[in-house]
């Protein structure tokens, strides 16, 4: 339903403008020049529209890019440490909430480093303290080695 609120607004905004800019013009004759102005305001109100479709598109595919690395990253955290997986969210922190410890933490960089095809330095690795830190990374490496 989100997605066409933003389209709808978006409509009814390029509707007043359109409106006012005619009753601007409201008795007068409209010259050639006053035609081909309108025709460039809906253009550009319909490139607007357009643009802003794709830059929703482009949020939309980011945050499903997100969730697949979250759901990988917490599959990989319950199998490594087993755990049941409720245990594992975004704001889980790997040794307050898991008491995992330096092993632990090894063999799931390890295994991210495995699925993501990325590497992750030993002094990133004690960065990540949580699972959205961790996301947060591997969204990083990934978007930049594409």
């Amino acid at each position: 339903m989100e997605k066409y609120v933003l389209s709808d607004d978006l409509s009814v905004a390029s509707y007043q403008i359109c409106k006012n800019w005619l009753k601007a013009r409201e008795g007068n004759i409209l010259r050639d020049e006053d035609s081909q102005q309108y025709q460039r305001i809906v253009v550009i109100l319909e490139e607007i529209v357009k643009l802003t479709e794709e830059i929703k598109a482009t949020i939309q595919c980011c945050h499903l890019k997100e969730m697949e690395i979250y759901e990988k990253v917490r599959a990989i955290v319950v199998e490594k440490l087993e755990i049941e997986l409720e245990k594992v969210t975004p704001a889980t922190n790997f040794v307050d909430d898991l008491g995992t410890d330096s092993l632990d933490i090894l063999e799931l960089i390890i295994a991210l480093e495995e699925t993501f095809k990325i590497e992750i330095s030993v002094q990133v690795a004690q960065t990540l303290l949580t699972v959205q830190q961790t996301i947060d990374y591997i969204n990083y490496k990934i978007k930049f080695t594409v």
